[in-house]
């Protein structure tokens, strides 16, 4: 199922975030904690985008999040991908 995405979802959207740039990215540094990503998906981007989740038996499985002229995030758990 595909929804739009509530406040209640931001931690588990902020979980996705990092898990799959990890995944994605390993060479990355981890600049950020939990905590601040939580932080930057509640108060920045659920604040400047519109966004949707996927789910499957209630469980996020990804997000995207845009505004009128771009997609700022489009992320998929790793098992999930392709």
């Amino acid at each position: 199922n595909i929804r739009k995405a509530t406040m209640d979802d931001c931690r588990s959207i902020a979980s996705i975030l990092k898990t799959s740039r990890e995944e994605a990215m390993p060479y990355l540094p981890a600049l950020h904690t939990p905590q601040e990503d939580f932080d930057f998906i509640q108060n920045v981007v659920f604040k400047e985008c519109t966004l949707y989740v996927c789910e499957d038996d209630n469980k996020i499985l990804g997000f995207i999040a845009f505004n009128d002229t771009w997609t700022e995030h489009l992320y998929l758990l790793p098992n999930h991908q392709r």
